[in-house]
């Protein structure tokens, strides 16, 4: 299926990843999903630059989530985007600064996807409001549209990402109840996500979301990947070549399938 090949340097950012992880260890009560929920869309992070100014990739991964509603014509009363990452940059400013931390410390990634999002409703709110007089603009639906947006701060990693989103979706007992859910990532990102996607999934014939009758996999997953923006073709080329580094990273994948079985046995019965 895949293979090893890993050289020093690679280990090396790997050790990294596995050592914030392991340092992120304050448990937190799983947030909820609204009862009404039938489309979920969860939207990877993607690690703060060291100002703690979002990265172009999380911008391009929000424009493109928040594009599903209009593109794909979904129901916001029905439809929750759940926006998952921790705050990793903080961790990797203190190992690239001797222990200290940022200050003022960085706010997560979910946080940070939020206040991008909300930033583009009110964007478009705005221009589709552009006639109205001023009153009716100050009236906007901002705080019921915030209320869709659900904030999974945990996950350090990809595989994270869907073990604490489905963690959520359990403990709000959706599990028989959502009817589509989208995966919005990079594009160079979202072979890793579907591997990872997949592995949580997954428990032999059983399926986290419904079963294989009433919820099939391929009319009721959708991934949806974001058009990255690139400086040069040299950049483009280093990245997908570190991404195919790390999706046949053996112990990686061992990581994600002894993850995948911690899900399955924290789920309620």
């Amino acid at each position: 299926m895949m293979g090893n090949g890993q050289n020093k340097e690679e280990n090396k950012e790997q050790t990294k990843d596995v050592t914030i992880e392991s340092n992120k260890e304050e448990k937190k009560k799983i947030p909820t999903i609204p009862q009404n929920a039938k489309t979920i869309i969860i939207v990877l992070g993607q690690r703060l630059l060291p100002t703690g100014k979002p990265h172009q990739w999380l911008i391009e991964r929000i424009d493109k989530a928040y594009s599903l509603l209009t593109e794909n014509k979904l129901d916001i009363d029905t439809t929750y985007f759940i926006v998952s990452g921790s705050d990793v940059s903080n961790f990797r400013y203190q190992q690239e600064n001797h222990g200290k931390l940022p200050e003022p410390r960085h706010i997560s990634e979910a946080q940070m996807m939020y206040n991008l999002m909300i930033d583009l409703h009110k964007t478009n709110n705005h221009s589709s409001d552009e006639n109205k007089d001023e009153d009716n603009n100050n009236n906007d639906d901002t705080d019921d549209f915030g209320k869709h947006i659900i904030l999974e701060d945990q996950a350090m990693t990809t595989t994270q990402n869907f073990f604490h989103a489905f963690q959520m979706i359990d403990a709000s007992k959706l599990r028989n109840k959502i009817e589509q859910i989208y995966i919005v990532t990079s594009d160079f990102h979202m072979k890793r996500s579907k591997y990872n996607f997949d592995a949580m999934f997954y428990n032999n014939d059983a399926q986290i979301i419904g079963n294989s009758k009433d919820f099939k996999y391929e009319d009721r997953v959708h991934f949806a990947a974001s058009e990255t923006k690139w400086d040069d073709e040299k950049e483009k080329v280093e990245k997908e070549a570190k991404e195919e580094q790390y999706y046949n990273l053996v112990y990686l994948q061992q990581q994600t399938i002894t993850t995948a079985q911690q899900l399955w046995m924290s789920l309620s019965k």
